[in-house]
């Protein structure tokens, strides 16, 4: 594969033709850097979340445990029951989306980085029409 990037000729000049695919390739190469501190920085969010859906399970499990069955069933407890159950799910599908979708993107966005940052680039002229 290579990038092909066609000029019109009063700039296809040798200038334009040794110095653009360096610009190409270092314009994505110092990308990299900055994508891999947010990877860090998406995985430490990620590990957050985690922790936060463990503990939401945690209380989600000693409320329906310990004041479920001491006070049976009434309105203020079904609506708790609702409200604990709803972020449960809240904190979790952050969680899950982070993993699954998030955390891919960043690292199929930065192979394509490494590959831009070394692709073979190669100036034509324009053909007359």
């Amino acid at each position: 594969m290579e990038l092909v990037i066609v000029v019109s000729k009063p700039h296809a000049t040798t200038v334009l033709r040794d110095t653009l695919p360096g610009v190409i390739h270092q314009h994505f190469a110092e990308r990299i850097p900055d994508l891999d501190h947010e990877i860090r920085l998406a995985r430490r969010e990620g590990l957050q979340s985690l922790l936060i859906a463990i503990i939401n399970a945690v209380v989600a499990v000693l409320f329906f445990a310990i004041v479920l069955p001491l006070t049976g069933s009434n309105l203020a407890i079904t609506l708790g029951i609702g409200l604990v159950t709803i972020l449960n799910w809240v904190t979790i599908w952050h969680t899950f989306e982070f993993f699954v979708y998030d955390w891919r993107n960043l690292l199929r966005k930065r192979k394509i980085y490494e590959k831009a940052a070394a692709i073979p680039v190669r100036i034509v002229e324009e053909q007359a029409r």
